[in-house]
């Protein structure tokens, strides 16, 4: 694994670099388990020098993303952030419906995750098939090239509109209370939170910028 050794415990490795948490969840490992990184790995059957590099790129933090290259830089965007998106949205909206039942000062939690599941997924399908292929050959004949400036604006229009679904979610989460019950659904949308700062951080400070130089 690349800057990591391979019997490395994964309990150890988070207990120093808590936000790796969210590349193993992506990558569908257990945060929370006592095996080594590569045992995990291989019982998940996940290719551990892929993890190990996403892994060693943001070692230090998130400015480690400013040195990645416009096509390392998207794989890593679709590989840790699309992918934690896609394997927790479903598990976080499940929790957050069954709060708001039980707790009706939950439903504004609910309705905000909920908004927030519907339009991300068509955001990172056109991300995935249009947008990001079209930067990957920004400097070949690509026809899709010349739409890029049109996709990315739209694209930032939808990144400024899923704040908003954040900056309510926190005024939902600060409004409904210590409720000992929801730790578990509280605990994941923080991290959430967390991922999706990091998630536009890497798209609208980083790679868009290098897209509008390259054009």
């Amino acid at each position: 694994m690349t800057r990591l050794a391979n019997q490395t415990a994964i309990c150890d490795l988070l207990r120093e670099r808590p936000w790796l948490r969210r590349i193993l969840v992506a990558y569908g490992l257990e945060p929370d388990s006592n095996q080594s990184l590569e045992r995990a790995c291989r019982a998940a059957q996940v290719r551990a020098e892929e993890l190990g590099l996403h892994l060693s790129q943001v070692w230090d933090g998130p400015d480690g993303l400013r040195k990645l290259r416009p096509p390392q830089l998207l794989d890593y965007i679709v590989h840790c952030h699309h992918r934690y998106l896609r394997r927790v949205l479903p598990h976080l909206f499940d929790q957050a419906r069954a709060a708001a039942r039980q707790n009706p000062r939950y439903q504004p939690v609910s309705y905000e995750l909920a908004e927030f599941a519907r339009e991300a997924n068509p955001h990172m399908f056109r991300e995935e098939m249009e947008v990001f292929p079209a930067i990957r050959d920004l400097h070949s004949s690509d026809q899709r090239a010349v739409h890029l400036p049109r996709w990315v604006r739209r694209l930032e229009q939808e990144h400024g509109k899923a704040l908003q679904h954040f900056l309510a979610l926190r005024q939902a989460l600060r409004e409904s209370g210590e409720d000992p019950e929801s730790r578990v659904l509280i605990a994941g949308l923080t991290e959430l939170d967390e991922d999706m700062r990091w998630h536009m951080y890497a798209e609208n400070d980083l790679l868009f910028p290098s897209f509008r130089l390259s054009a």
